[in-house]
């Protein structure tokens, strides 16, 4: 379990979330959680979130069971990859709802390329951007605007491949650091993946290093 998934655990279990809503706008609550989503911080969404539909299966082998599902982590759940955003205004309110439009500009996915022993999931650039507009549901419970069936989170690429770098940095040092890790072992191999899953992506979004 990732040291991000721990944190978003702890979070939910202390409700530290909740409260800070108390007396936040929908339009705030929701820029808040979009522009979270938009650095890939998958723990902020966590107890911002309403759900009216059966529960997303998580890869039990990426110690992801029982977590909530409003928590994302870039490397292992489903992701749109954005260049930009907007929130556009409100619709009218109906009591204890609020609706929002945003507008996306789509530069690519993630698709699962999991093994039998090792959660993965690729990025695929799209051949030409496109404009995406979302419509955002929140509703009033319990003194808090909640995001009702939050759809996939939109990350942004800079932020994706930031994130990739740090995975592929911290993997390099820990078998750095232990020498005994043989080359056939799942880490070396997730290293070695990893690694040439960031050059590609560099490439593709023209994000390499400086």
């Amino acid at each position: 379990m990732s040291g991000g998934h721990l944190l978003a655990l702890a979070v939910l279990l202390t409700s530290v979330a909740g409260p800070a809503l108390a007396t936040e706008a929908p339009e705030k609550v929701l820029t808040d959680i979009l522009a979270h989503d938009f650095e890939g911080d998958g723990d902020f969404r966590v107890g911002q979130a309403i759900f009216t539909h059966p529960d997303r299966k998580r890869a039990d082998d990426c110690g992801c069971k029982g977590l909530p599902r409003e928590l994302f982590e870039a490397a292992l759940d489903p992701i749109v990859i954005v260049s930009d955003w907007k929130l556009l205004g409100p619709a009218p309110p109906k009591g204890k709802d609020a609706t929002f439009r945003a507008t996306f500009r789509v530069v690519g996915v993630t698709k699962d390329q999991s093994t039998k022993n090792l959660v993965r999931r690729g990025v695929v650039p799209l051949a030409k951007p496109r404009e995406e507009e979302i419509t955002y549901r929140l509703r009033l419970k319990d003194g808090h605007w909640k995001l009702v069936d939050p759809p996939l989170p939109r990350v942004g690429v800079k932020s994706l491949v930031r994130l990739m770098r740090h995975e592929v940095d911290q993997n390099a040092r820990l078998i750095r650091e232990t020498l005994s890790i043989p080359k056939d072992s799942g880490l070396f191999r997730t290293y070695e993946w990893e690694r040439d899953q960031l050059g590609q992506t560099e490439a593709a979004f023209g994000q390499d290093r400086k």
